[in-house]
Formats: C-alpha cells, sequence, structure tokens
C-alpha cells in the first residue's frame, strides 16, 4: 500500500470468521510504531489489539506490507499456499478481508 513516510493509520478489527486466532502484520522499510514500542514491523491480533491501533510508518520506499496473520496454536503463520486477502476500496481508507487457510475461502 502507497504510504508516506511519517504518516499514522488507524488499524480496526471489525469481525473474525476462524476457529484460529487472526491477525495482521505490518512492515514498513524503516519501521513502524504502535503505543510507544518501534520495530521493522508489528503484529496485531484481534483479541488484543487496541481499538483502534494507530500506527506510524518510517519508510524511504513509500510501501507499507500487509500480510494476513493467524495462530493454529505452533506460532504466527502467513502466507499459506490457499491464504489471501480481498481489498475493498472505501470513502476513508480500505477494508481486507482474510482468509487464513484452506481449499473453502471464507473471508
Amino acid at each position: 500500500m502507497p504510504i508516506e513516510d511519517g504518516e499514522t493509520i488507524l488499524v480496526t478489527f471489525e469481525s473474525i470468521n476462524s476457529e484460529w486466532q487472526q491477525g495482521v502484520e505490518l512492515m514498513c522499510d524503516k519501521g513502524v510504531e504502535v503505543a510507544g514500542e518501534k520495530g521493522r514491523s508489528v503484529l496485531l491480533w484481534y483479541e488484543t489489539a487496541p481499538r483502534p491501533a494507530e500506527v506510524t510508518c518510517r519508510t524511504k520506499n513509500g510501501l507499507l506490507s500487509i500480510y494476513s496473520t493467524w495462530d493454529e496454536g505452533r506460532g504466527p503463520d502467513s502466507l499459506a499456499h490457499t491464504s489471501g486477502m480481498l481489498v475493498e476500496e472505501l470513502p476513508s481508507g480500505r477494508r481486507y478481508r482474510c482468509h487464513d487457510f484452506g481449499f473453502e475461502p471464507q473471508f
């Protein structure tokens, strides 16, 4: 997603539809900051993320990477062969509908 250096976005989880813990990982080339914590990426979980989560992006290349993430009880997982995201453009931002894995998508 295109983003400016120092830009802050709001991340709000609307709902989940999975038996696994659901989250999203956000990453910028120069790092991100949430609630005073800084790192190359941040992993926000549906159950524990601030509502909304304010994410400040630090970037030189102008890109924010967004990954659907889940945990089946073995630790965070992402980018499985059958995982995916549907993106809906909204007047005030974007809505991401995520599918963790499996051959019958449940976005």
